[in-house]
């Protein structure tokens, strides 16, 4: 089924989001 592909990668879109932002908050952190 198409759909559930769909919201798959869009979850999986989410998780790499979020896991950059969690990142790029802890880099900022850090350096400042």
């Amino acid at each position: 089924p198409a759909k559930v592909a769909i919201v798959v990668i869009m979850r999986k879109l989410i998780e790499m989001a979020n896991a950059l932002v969690k990142a790029d908050r802890t880099w900022v952190e850090k350096t400042a």
